[in-house]
């Protein structure tokens, strides 16, 4: 008999880094014919989200969304997505993995589907695990009970770095074991590594937005945009001075908005080193990376990428979560976390 095997993820978000753990998760689990994987969205999105001609239509509802108060965003996402889940769940899978990326975080509506997936899940006999999840520190009183309530009722956790087993373990008194982010393992042993000669640099910026969601907790300085802009645009300078051509590219829609705004502060000289490049997918970014010999980057699947291709990694440290990447990944080669990843692979989905 064929088992069913469920993937959970930011699967169409836009994050290319999180379509890359989408990919890699699917992968992991197609390990014969006799396995069938489905994926779903975990903030149960249905499209894929493209940078569309009506962008300004929906920057639109987003400002008025913005006036809603967040106690009602949250009661409307249950209750529009109760359904949802219950259907998803009734399908009776054998296995759901809830993977890849910050999914434990206490912001947005992520611990309201953790907890209706799990919920729904459970209910129908389903197995669930959490593999190379990566748990936050501040979360409100509702956030810890929900978590805690899909916590409970969660077969197995593996978590992908030290800091989030700390966490879990601190905030919601639960153990778990360390899998390494499932990112790794679309690393190949057959990649054909950069030559560190070309020099070219590849450098992703982050849209302002994002540094200043998470400078408090990372410890950065008070920027203003200015400030900001002209932090990157050293950043790239510096490599003018070292490099033949520098790529600017992004993994998410807004960096690559900032990137371009970037472009008017070059001279004429300057931008004739520089080369603006747009991915539509990871492939995509993939490709481009197989063109550099360095990144830098504060997007940790940027990173994560690259270091599969083996290039010299350069974090910009815009969260706690780069800094822990920092810290407890790049002592290794990316072959090592593919390893550990096939080494967990029987006991992850049985």
């Amino acid at each position: 008999m064929q088992k069913r095997i469920l993937t959970i993820n930011e699967i169409y978000s836009d994050n290319i880094g999180d379509q890359a753990i989408a990919e890699a998760l699917r992968k992991f689990c197609q390990v014969d014919q006799g396995i069938q994987v489905d994926s779903v969205d975990f903030s149960f999105r249905k499209f894929f989200l493209q940078h569309k001609a009506n962008n300004s239509i929906k920057k639109y509802k987003r400002t008025l969304r913005a006036y809603v108060p967040t106690i009602l965003k949250k009661v409307f996402f249950l209750f529009k997505n109760f359904k949802n889940a219950k259907l998803i769940a009734s399908l009776k899978y054998d296995l759901a993995i809830i993977g890849g990326g910050q999914l434990i975080l206490g912001k947005g509506n992520f611990p309201y589907s953790l907890f209706l997936y799990t919920y729904f899940l459970k209910r129908q006999g389903t197995k669930i695990k959490l593999v190379s999840v990566g748990v936050g520190e501040n979360f409100n009183e509702v956030e810890k009970y929900l978590i805690k309530k899909s916590l409970n009722i969660i077969d197995s956790i593996y978590l992908r770095d030290k800091k989030s087993i700390d966490n879990l373990r601190k905030i919601f008194n639960k153990e778990s074991k360390f899998s390494p982010d499932i990112a790794y393992y679309l690393h190949e042993d057959n990649y054909n590594y950069p030559i560190l000669k070309t020099l070219k640099s590849l450098i992703c910026p982050v849209a302002y937005s994002v540094y200043k969601r998470y400078e408090k907790e990372s410890g950065n300085q008070d920027l203003t945009l200015d400030e900001y802009k002209n932090l990157w645009i050293s950043f790239i300078r510096e490599r003018l001075q070292i490099f033949d051509q520098v790529f600017l590219s992004a993994t998410t829609i807004i960096d690559f908005e900032f990137t371009c705004e970037l472009k008017k502060f070059f001279t004429f000289q300057e931008q004739k080193k520089i080369s603006f490049k747009i991915c539509q997918s990871f492939h995509d970014f993939i490709d481009l990376a197989k063109e550099s010999s360095e990144v830098l980057s504060g997007r940790m699947h940027a990173l994560i990428l690259s270091h599969n291709l083996g290039l010299k990694i350069f974090p910009f440290e815009i969260s706690k979560k780069l800094q822990t990447y920092n810290e407890e990944y790049l002592n290794k080669e990316a072959k090592d976390y593919k390893y550990i990843l096939l080494s967990l692979q029987s006991e992850i989905l049985k």
